[in-house]
């Protein structure tokens, strides 16, 4: 699906399920729907980022906390929800957007929501207690990773208030401010993972009237406000049934409602399940994790041989020279259907003629050369050489690769030298 109106590369939020959590990160996605209505580029604002005189006899940030939990249900209410299930809708008045919300969480921290307009197809998200997700039929799907994915892990908590510290390194009361006309204590929150977050809680009730906060996105960092009303009350809590998310840079705003809310419903069998597609993405990256931890553990001599033998012989492979390394080495790290690239030209390294075939001179500068070589680098990470060469030699009727004393390479960000016939770690520079 093409055009200006693109389809949101982010997940739906459940400020319903968590009563007065934030939903900040959804915007994110969403604006990527209305893309087209950006006043410019001008840089977002960075929302708590100017800061605030501390008010003397203010309360604590962790009894402000502990009000709100109260004014919301206390902490029986919380723990007596197993399960929930909400319907509503998300809007941008701006855009004349509007998607159907549904949402499904179990306890302990498991998800699954969905946007969906006959225009713009359907967006699924969700977690299964480890694993976040996205699958839209724009973007396909991906797993959340990094800050992106603690902040939906910690999202997913039924219980994420209750469990505050497991997720903030600290909490703070900043000062006071009014939130549409309400008199309104500022706290800042410091994650474990991410920017501060400021919360805005109502002086009189202790509900939460507003959150600013900074997400790292497929865009990049996002500022957002979160305003929340309209709380009522549903399964013994009082909750939100009327979000409204500003976003900064002249983004419009999106505002989400809740239409109803179903306590402690059946969850149908699988809701929480991994597709396929999500399947083999797991699957992908627990094999790049692997390969990685593979690579961190080997040795670099015989890592380094394979690298430059491949290297010697794509070069020669014509005239069939270093068949006994080369060939081997190709297989091992996938680039046995590999061709050499038919103009190879760099200024990093040098091609020369030699009495058994071509050579590689390494310059001055960190070359590597196996990508322009043979277009592709195999399961081979990063690894640079400088300051030395590599050829063809051969002894009693066999070739083997040569290389120059003092080749330098750059591995694990270590610098290695070739020396008596090994590849070492060089002394470190007095």
């Amino acid at each position: 699906m093409t055009g200006s109106h693109r389809l949101p590369h982010r997940r739906a939020g459940r400020g319903g399920f968590r009563a007065w959590r934030d939903r900040g990160f959804i915007v994110a996605g969403l604006l990527l729907v209305v893309s087209g209505f950006s006043g410019g580029c001008a840089s977002a604002p960075k929302p708590g980022s100017t800061p605030s005189a501390k008010v003397p006899g203010a309360p604590k940030a962790e009894a402000l906390i502990r009000k709100m939990i109260d004014a919301t249900g206390g902490k029986a209410a919380y723990q007596k929800r197993q399960s929930m299930f909400t319907a509503g809708w998300v809007r941008i008045p701006k855009a004349k957007v509007v998607l159907k919300h549904t949402a499904w969480a179990q306890r302990p921290n498991m998800s699954y929501d969905l946007m969906e307009a006959p225009a713009f197809g359907k967006i699924e998200s969700g977690c299964n207690g480890s694993t976040v997700w996205e699958i839209s039929e724009d973007g396909g799907p991906r797993l959340k990773m990094g800050a992106e994915r603690a902040m939906l892990l910690q999202e997913a908590d039924l219980d994420n208030w209750l469990n505050w510290k497991k997720y903030y390194k600290s909490a703070t009361t900043v000062g006071v401010d009014t939130v549409d006309g309400q008199a309104a204590w500022k706290v800042e929150l410091v994650p474990l993972e991410g920017p501060p977050e400021m919360k805005w809680m109502d002086q009189a009730t202790g509900l939460l009237l507003k959150t600013s906060a900074r997400r790292q996105t497929q865009q990049g960092e996002l500022s957002v406000e979160i305003f929340y009303d309209g709380y009522r009350e549903a399964c013994g809590m009082k909750i939100p049934f009327r979000t409204r998310e500003v976003p900064g840079a002249g983004k419009p705003e999106i505002v989400f409602t809740i239409d109803s809310v179903a306590c402690n419903p059946s969850v149908p069998v699988g809701r929480f399940d991994l597709s396929d597609e999500i399947k083999a993405i797991v699957e992908m990256e627990k094999a790049r994790e692997a390969l990685a931890l593979r690579f961190r553990e080997a040795p670099a001599d015989p890592l380094a041989r394979d690298y430059l033998a491949i290297v010697v012989f794509a070069l020669n492979r014509a005239s069939g020279g270093l068949r006994a390394e080369g060939r081997p080495a190709l297989a091992r790290h996938g680039l046995d259907r590999t061709r050499v690239a038919s103009d190879i030209s760099a200024d990093d390294f040098t091609m020369v003629p030699t009495s058994m075939g071509t050579g590689i001179v390494f310059g001055s500068a960190w070359a590597d050369p196996l990508p322009k070589i043979l277009g592709k680098r195999g399961d081979f990470p990063a690894m640079s050489f400088r300051n030395g060469s590599a050829d063809i030699q051969e002894q009693a009727g066999l070739q083997t690769l040569r290389v120059a004393e003092g080749t330098e390479m750059l591995f694990q960000e270590k610098i290695w030298a070739f020396q008596q016939g090994k590849w070492s770690l060089a002394p470190s520079p007095k």
